[in-house]
Parts: structure tokens; sequence; C-alpha cells
């Protein structure tokens, strides 16, 4: 499940049937959300997970331990991470340097790799922002979330950037009207720093 560091889990809603968006002024910036989506129905309830460089619902979370298992979080299928005030995200790791989520300019959600910063030319990695709607937090991109499937009805996260849009060749399905636009929602979660020693 992705959390952001200090509380949230985060959801995923039909823009459809998104309330009004108000930014939260004089509230300091809430880190620890995590994705659930909700429609479609076949899709309720499932997490998100960081999966290999990528972000799914109904892939597991891929983790790694490489030094004593004292020094690891304990093993589960947690995904983390935290929004800066300055729009970036981070994902909730020990690792030294740490591993920052990222936009591919093919619109495909990502993490760098551990003890890496490279990522790849015309790449997005700020501009995140939490705002509130209808008593609810929403993790607002800089474009608009979107979820895509494949056909073992898997769906991937990918962003739209203001002015793209999502290519046949370039989502799981190899068409993106099947695509759904989608908002992040969250909810406090407790916690930090427990997530994952570092994400593959």
């Amino acid at each position: 499940m992705v959390f952001f560091k200090a509380a949230v889990a985060a959801s995923l809603l039909a823009a459809a049937s998104a309330q009004p968006i108000a930014t939260l002024p004089g509230v300091p910036v809430v880190n620890g959300y995590g994705l659930s989506p909700l429609p479609p129905q076949n899709i309720n309830g499932q997490e998100i997970h960081a999966s290999n460089g990528e972000f799914w619902v109904g892939k597991p979370t891929t983790t790694l331990c490489p030094v004593d298992e004292k020094l690891c979080p304990k093993p589960g299928n947690k995904t983390a991470f935290t929004v800066l005030p300055d729009g970036t995200m981070w994902m909730d790791t020990v690792v030294p340097g740490g591993q920052q989520l990222f936009v591919t300019p093919k619109g495909v959600v990502s993490y760098t790799k551990p003890h890496s910063a490279a990522m790849p030319q015309g790449y997005v990695s700020n501009g995140f922002r939490i705002v509130i709607s209808g008593g609810g937090l929403l993790v607002i991109p800089p474009g608009s979330w979107k979820i895509c499937p494949d056909s073992k009805g898997r769906y991937q996260l990918f962003m739209e950037s203001h002015g793209k849009t999502l290519r046949n060749e370039d989502v799981p399905s190899g068409n993106a009207e099947h695509c759904l636009l989608t908002h992040v929602q969250s909810q406090a979660l407790p916690g930090f720093g427990t997530s994952a020693y570092e994400y593959l």
C-alpha cells in the first residue's frame, strides 16, 4: 500500500465523483499517504503498490533488505512516501540518498533506483501538493492521475501532463482510451520510516 510520511492512506476516486477542491492555508504538509482505488468496482478497495520501478494495483510491492535484517523495517506490502514543501515526493526508505518519485516523459509514475538519482530526460519530479476536498485530502500532481489496465485486470498508475495525452504504445493494454481519470484521496495513517529499506 502506498503511504506518505506522517500519516495518510489514499484512494483513487473517479474524477466525475470528486468534490470541489480547496487548498489548506496555513496547514503543514501532511506526510505519510497511501493509495487505494475505489471505482471501478473490479478494483474497489485494492491498494497501489510500488512494483519494480512502477506503481500498480494488483502487483505486489517489491522491496529489498541488503543489510542486516535488524536494520530493516519488517517485511510487508506497504508502499510509502512523503510530500515535501518544495513539491517533491520521496519514498519512505532507509537506503542512503533516498528514492525520489518522478514521472517519465511517457507518463509512467516511477521512482529512482537505490543509490542513484538518475532520471530520464524530460522527467517531472516536482509540483505535487496536498489539498482538501469534501473533508478528505487529495494528492494533486502537476497534471492528471490516470490508471490504465493490462490484459490481466491489473492497473498501472500514470500521470498525464498538462497539454499532453497518454499514447497507445505507452500504456499496458495498447489503448489509451482504456485508461481512467482519477484523483488520489488520502486519510491519516500513523508512522513513518518503517516501510522498506529500499524499493526495487
